[in-house]
């Protein structure tokens, strides 16, 4: 045997006594399965140019190019096999995905006389879905390749059967270059990932359905997203691809990826493939955002903060829950899930409350996330499987806190703010989640029993990327419903009543809150000053909140002397609103005070023989009688009583209707709040006097103009010699 390249010439003879050679079918460039050809120990087909391909046996002479290049019927050409242009041939050039809601779409992979599939790609972002070759309305088989946590996946639906494949051993986000080799047939096949092979079964010799695309990048448009597998764990969790692609072969076939990009007109997708410099060390995210590197990117985790947005520079809404409001997403058909990511941020100073669950009447799986005792409890049932998970402690200090939910299949991990996870794993018997219809609630909307309802503030729900606080508010989510208030729940008022003279206020019961305690109550007014409540007690025992200047000060005695504590707002609250103030005491050695979402002040309770409240006597609210003001303690500075409304009053679990559960009414108080009956206006006050709004009317001040008179109408005549 004589093998000559170019000039160098080598010669070798057989062994054994046999001298003809039997053949029946020659390859020429590759072959659909090339790594199973006897004695082959590649995998790759041959990409480049040839010339001059001639066979010669037995007195016969074929010119194989020629052959291909006529369509002779001894040859079959296979793939993108260009003949006469090898002058132009060049290799393929890389595309970069900036952005994971870019993709390009290509036409099926037909496999149903074999097939192969190759592409090379490089990354640092451990989650993407490279490709997926989509199912269709009436066939169910998919085909995808994605990263999880920076492992690689090889996911398939063939006939009536499914396969998840982890392909790799190690992460392979590492920015370094990787090359997948995907081959199939009717019963078997093999995915190879740098080197490593992994090969699986296709039982009962299905080929893969021809309907539908093939995605590279992402997974398609919102129709091919609906249709989505349950499978897919990346694009499920919303995930696309980002970083750079290159060397895509489909059945022997390059795709000039470039070319396609411009072509669909896809955005996001550059003609390069450069990695940058970590972007995170200009410290881009906002409001003390978690910046990760990505691929030439930066990416703002906001969970742990107020706000949303790219560069976490968006507020984001809050919601009040009174503990009789909720929120609703209603799925439009039958949910079926394998992984979800679920976060929260919520801000409570009560022990118990519902803070999210997921429930369906088809199906007993369920998922809810319940505040008990000031810890975190998470429980799932899927199928048989019941597991429950608990982190935390003294989590209703009136902070925020962040709830993280993760879960892939049957591993399940629960975190809050930023200390380490505890995990599950649940039982065997199932790891998909069924919900229908409704699916996911907030506290209670009187269908949910045997929970305590959530009282409190939350932000940022976001179940798989998908902000819902975001989506409700705006008003575009048809199927979420919502009686909980916005930002704060400052237009919510639950039993309202108006104290319509600074001389009117109501006697209730004694206040007990002997050692641990929670008051809330809200209020609206006009007035600078006035007493809101105040309650007696032995010795020098009492309790006290007023407004002095328009500020709340919360004044107590617990029998080692007063204490004046000022709200922590950064204005004057007699705004006409209604502002929201809460005063607890959860432990034995703090009292926490909020006015609204402002922060909480906490207040020390010194160690001594005094640390309770001895309270005895009427609990006052809106004041006191005139003749008592004198007699009040020192530290508390009001003369007269608030006048303005109160509402949403709980006094320690005790919800009062005040006009009916009131010992005595002294002066008008009444049901509702239609707050001033003369309000300012622009012609209130003549010659430039200040219109200065009261509660049941205004006044002008005239001592800045030469005019008196209540419209500084009069004029004032003065002499001088």
């Amino acid at each position: 045997i004589t093998f000559q390249v170019d000039t160098i010439k080598k010669i070798g003879t057989t062994i054994g006594t046999f001298t003809l050679l039997s053949s029946k079918v020659l390859f020429l460039g590759g072959s659909l399965n090339t790594l199973n050809l006897p004695g082959s120990k590649l995998k790759q087909n041959f990409k480049g140019c040839m010339r001059k391909v001639f066979y010669k046996a037995d007195g016969i002479e074929l010119n194989l190019i020629e052959l291909g290049r006529d369509k002779h019927d001894l040859i079959d050409v296979v793939g993108d096999v260009q003949f006469g242009k090898c002058h132009i041939h060049i290799d393929p050039e890389p595309i970069t995905f900036t952005s994971p809601d870019s993709f390009i779409t290509l036409p099926k992979w037909d496999v149903s006389k074999g097939g192969n599939l190759s592409l090379k790609f490089v990354t640092n972002e451990p989650n993407s879905v490279l490709l997926y070759n989509s199912r269709s309305e009436n066939h169910d088989d998919f085909l995808a390749v994605e990263m999880l946590d920076g492992f690689l996946f090889f996911v398939f639906s063939i006939g009536l059967n499914s396969q998840r494949l982890r392909v790799t051993e190690q992460k392979i986000n590492d920015a370094s270059v990787h090359e997948i080799y995907i081959n199939m047939t009717k019963e078997a096949g093999y995915i190879d990932v740098d080197g490593h092979r992994t090969d699986y079964a296709i039982p009962g010799k299905s080929v893969l359905s021809p309907h539908g695309k093939l995605y590279l990048g992402g997974i398609g448009d919102r129709e091919d997203r609906f249709l989505l597998p349950k499978e897919i764990w990346a694009g499920v969790l919303g995930y696309g691809f980002v970083g750079c692609l290159t060397n895509f072969f489909m059945n022997g076939e390059s795709f000039e990826l470039p070319a396609l990009s411009v072509e669909q007109m896809v955005p996001g997708v550059k003609n390069e493939c450069q990695n940058m410099k970590s972007q995170c060390l200009k410290r881009p995210c906002l409001h003390q955002g978690n910046c990760a590197k990505g691929w030439n990117r930066f990416i703002c985790d906001c969970r742990q903060t107020g706000y949303y947005g790219t560069l976490c520079e968006h507020v984001a809404s809050t919601l009040h829950f009174e503990g009789t409001q909720f929120m609703k997403i209603t799925l439009e058909g039958e949910s079926k899930s394998e992984v979800e990511d679920i976060s929260l941020r919520f801000n409570t100073v009560r022990p118990h409350g519902l803070l999210f669950l997921a429930a369906s009447g088809k199906s007993k799986d369920i998922m809810e996330l319940l505040l008990e005792s000031g810890t975190i409890k998470f429980t799932i049932k899927l199928g048989s499987g019941t597991r429950t998970l608990i982190t935390g402690q003294s989590l209703n200090d009136g902070q925020w806190h962040t709830v993280f939910v993760k879960r892939r299949a049957r591993t399940v991990e629960l975190a809050v703010d930023y200390n380490l996870p505890v995990t599950e794993e649940l039982p065997a018997t199932s790891s998909v989640s069924e919900f229908h219809g409704e699916a996911s609630k907030l506290t209670d909307d009187n269908t949910i029993h045997g929970y305590a309802s959530f009282i409190g503030l939350m932000q940022q729900l976001v179940f798989n990327k998908k902000h819902y606080f975001e989506m409700a508010k705006s008003g575009k989510a048809k199927n979420i419903e919502v009686s909980a208030q916005f930002d704060g729940g400052s237009n919510i008022a639950r039993d309202p009543i108006t104290f319509k003279q600074t001389s009117a206020f109501a006697e209730l019961s004694t206040l007990n809150i002997h050692l641990l305690f929670v008051i809330s109550f809200k209020f609206k007014t006009t007035e600078p000053d006035g007493l809101l409540l105040y309650s007696g007690g032995k010795e020098k025992d009492f309790l006290a909140l007023e407004l002095v200047d328009g500020y709340i000060y919360y004044t107590y005695n617990l029998g080692n002397g007063a204490q004046v504590i000022k709200g922590n707002t950064p204005g004057p609250l007699n705004d006409n609103q209604w502002h929201l103030v809460s005063l607890s005491r959860l432990e034995k050695n703090s009292q926490l005070f909020r006015v609204d979402i402002n922060p909480t002040e906490m207040i020390p309770v010194l160690n001594g023989r005094a640390i309770h409240f001895d309270l005895e006597g009427p609990l006052y609210l809106g004041g006191v009688k005139k003749t008592v003001f004198a007699n009040l303690p020192k530290s508390i500075r009001s003369k007269h009583g608030f006048q303005g409304c109160m509402a949403s009053i709980d006094l320690n679990d005790i919800y009062p209707k005040v006009l009916t559960n009131a010992t005595h009414l002294h002066g008008p108080v009444i049901a509702g709040c239609k707050g001033p009956n003369r309000e300012c206006h622009p012609e209130a006050c003549l010659n430039q006097g200040e219109c200065m709004q009261q509660w049941n009317s205004y006044i002008c001040n005239c001592d800045l103009t030469s005019y008196s008179g209540h419209s500084c109408s009069e004029g004032d005549y003065s002499y001088c010699s």
